[in-house]
């Protein structure tokens, strides 16, 4: 499994909010069906660099990070998500075909 690679240097002052983050992603991992956490916040406090980290130290699944940046419109993101996880989908992949087609794997996306 490849890890996805973080920022140079220490993550500062952010350890209650990895912690936090890790106890969440532990309990949904704990569910019998799939869950979300989201992470949300003001542009610029470090929200990418808190899941990066978080996700290159992650040893209770597959990870895959999927960058939404060149992802033009909202439409085009599950497709975005079935090419980076190699998901052969046909047609014009929707939110619900990635689900489905993921069910069996326990994996940590990050989007």
């Amino acid at each position: 499994m490849v890890r996805p690679r973080i920022g140079t240097g220490e993550l500062v002052g952010r350890a209650d909010e990895l912690g936090m983050l890790t106890e969440l992603l532990e309990q949904v991992g704990e569910l019998a069906s799939p869950g979300c956490v989201l992470v949300t916040g003001e542009a610029g406090v470090g929200k990418t660099r808190l899941a990066l980290d978080i996700a290159a130290g992650w040893q209770e699944s597959e990870v895959s990070v999927v960058p939404l940046g060149a992802v033009g419109r909202p439409e085009r993101v599950a497709q975005a998500v079935a090419s980076r996880l190699g998901l052969r989908l046909t047609g014009d992949a929707r939110a619900d075909d990635v689900a489905l087609a993921l069910a069996d794997r326990r994996l940590l996306l990050v989007l």
